[in-house]
């Protein structure tokens, strides 16, 4: 291993989850910009593994690679997020050394796909159908939705050849009740994408752009679309659950009706979707026109 004066550390917090994006991009983007050819990936602190961390490290250390560089990682020493770690496919991604097996239902491990494959789709689904209640028509509802941002992934990353496809991880927590979903690319970004066709983008920033891109029927593709950001967040907005969109230096959070806006310190370059879904049994989700 190389000594440390020769490597950059990327640190990561104890909890891999949206809330430490900052942190994330920042050490990563020195890590990109250093003169170290060796960059080391430190879990070593991390007790709350998270599909945000997951899918975020995953473009970066590829990203990493593609520049030249050789990515070394550190183990969690704590045995639970360790096995967490290996459960969501971490290791097996990257041709670690993986023997932990997956728990239908509970988990959709890391992905990358190159193509639109929209059978990755259905595995976000049965992870909520197998720990929600939800009714034949929200089931539906989800899946399509969940299959337009897959494809807008597509039509965002082209952009990138060095990281291209779409990027997506999913894990329930049963201690807490909660499902976490995270999907991503690294192409060009909701604002710049947005701008070939609405001029008003332009003149604002990426939280603009973001929360516009939330909005039913704002599309880039001609006669389809427009659906898929809406109406994922109708479904978290009625769940209680939350919506964390990031892309460029905007980030934008959806609970309720409540909307807060960030400024990032550093840019991601791409778009990510982080959701944070109530998985308690007690409740019944359903169409109104379901409702008889």
């Amino acid at each position: 291993m190389a000594s440390r004066s020769q490597q950059k550390i990327i640190s990561l917090p104890s909890s891999l989850i949206g809330e430490h994006a900052d942190r994330f991009f920042d050490e990563f983007n020195e890590a990109l910009q250093s003169r170290c050819q060796n960059v080391l990936f430190d879990f070593s602190s991390v007790q709350l593994p998270a599909p945000f961390g997951v899918v975020v490290s995953a473009i970066e250390i590829i990203q990493l690679i593609g520049k030249g560089k050789k990515v070394l990682y550190r183990a969690p020493h704590d045995k639970k997020a360790k096995n967490e770690l290996k459960k969501m496919g971490f290791e097996k991604f990257f041709a670690l050394r993986d023997t932990t097996k997956s728990v239908k239902g509970e988990t959709v491990e890391l992905r990358r796909f190159t193509t639109k494959d929209l059978t990755h789709s259905r595995e976000i689904v049965e992870v909520l159908k197998y720990q929600m209640n939800l009714s034949e028509g929200v089931e539906s509802f989800v899946y399509m939705s969940i299959n337009e941002i897959i494809i807008n992934s597509f039509d965002h990353a082209g952009s990138n050849p060095t990281c291209p496809g779409c990027f997506l991880c999913a894990q329930w927590y049963p201690n807490t009740q909660y499902i976490r979903v995270c999907i991503a690319d690294a192409g060009m970004g909701i604002k710049s994408r947005l701008a070939t066709k609405y001029d008003k983008v332009k003149r604002h920033r990426d939280c603009y752009a973001i929360r516009e891109a939330v909005k039913p029927e704002v599309t880039t593709r001609e006669h389809i679309g427009g659906t898929g950001l809406d109406h994922i967040n109708r479904f978290i907005r009625a769940n209680n659950g939350i919506m964390t969109i990031i892309s460029g230096n905007g980030k934008v959070r959806f609970r309720a009706k409540t909307i807060w806006r960030y400024k990032m310190s550093s840019r991601f370059n791409g778009t990510l979707i982080d959701l944070k879904i109530n998985a308690d049994k007690k409740s019944w989700y359903s169409l109104k026109s379901e409702i008889f």
